[in-house]
């Protein structure tokens, strides 16, 4: 006996007792529940059931391998759905995000995500390796500057953004350097060609001190931005395409976005 619907169909008639019954339970014709138990007599070597002026009444083969059938096809239906999905049973989750945020809202992250879980967590600074991380499913999500990447990734837009200088403006200027973001490019100049930058740093923790003394450029929603439109970003979490209906990422997109579209101040930009 190898279909499944078959049994599914000797089952159902077991219980119902009578053709037009199982066919409507199992929602197919009348005719076709006829034709499989015609087919399940012939293979199994016993008519099954025998038909009487009230129902049809199982053979006594029928009455020893029905319950053994019923359990098993229960069994199967289970085994089919999915586990509910509960973080306390998560085993670890690895978080990638730009420095900055890391900072400002990595301690709100681990709060909100322990109220849930116990898991180990991995809260880590983006860098030029995390989108590989994320590919290979050792990275959950991250959360970065939504560009070009490849279509293997989601990135789920959470907030836009542009610059504005911050800082002591009669100082240099300072360039803070983003992982997979600026190395290579001077976006500040779109707002200022003719500014220089002559410190250079890559330490959110450091470039907040010399705010005392220098001058950047930092992140502002863009409703709120003098220079929107001359520079535009926008931040996102990114994870694997295939992992995108999937309860852990539903859940920690859930968590991210809500605490980081709060985002008003922080001095990425440049």
């Amino acid at each position: 006996m190898k279909d499944l619907n078959a049994l599914r169909v000797f089952a159902t008639l077991y219980q119902c007792g009578s053709t037009s019954k199982a066919a409507r339970k199992l929602g197919r014709s009348q005719s076709y529940v006829s034709k499989v138990l015609a087919q399940l007599r012939e293979e199994l070597n016993d008519p099954l059931f025998v038909r009487t002026s009230i129902k049809l009444t199982p053979t006594s083969y029928a009455d020893e391998i029905a319950p053994k059938l019923i359990d098993a096809l229960k069994l199967v239906s289970s085994s089919l759905q999915p586990d509910k999905f509960n973080p306390a049973n998560i085993t670890c989750i690895s978080i990638h995000m730009l420095e900055p945020y890391l900072i400002t809202h990595g301690t709100e992250i681990i709060r909100e995500i322990r109220k849930h879980s116990a898991a180990p967590i991995k809260l880590q600074r983006w860098s030029p390796e995390s989108e590989k991380l994320i590919l290979e499913d050792k990275v959950d999500i991250g959360f970065h500057i939504l560009k070009d990447r490849p279509q293997t990734l989601t990135q789920l837009k959470v907030i836009g953004a542009t610059g504005d200088l911050v800082g002591n403006k009669n100082g240099e200027f300072v360039k803070f350097i983003v992982p997979d973001l600026n190395e290579d490019i001077d976006y500040y100049k779109l707002i200022d060609p003719e500014a220089k930058a002559t410190i250079y740093v890559d330490n959110f923790s450091l470039l907040d001190k010399l705010m005392h003394e220098h001058h950047t450029y930092r992140f502002i929603p863009d409703k709120n931005a003098r220079h929107s439109d001359k520079i535009k970003f926008t931040a996102s979490l990114i994870f694997k395409a295939s992992q995108k209906d999937s309860p852990k990422n539903k859940w920690l997109v859930s968590i991210l976005k809500q605490l980081l579209s709060t985002v008003k101040t922080l001095p990425i930009m440049n």
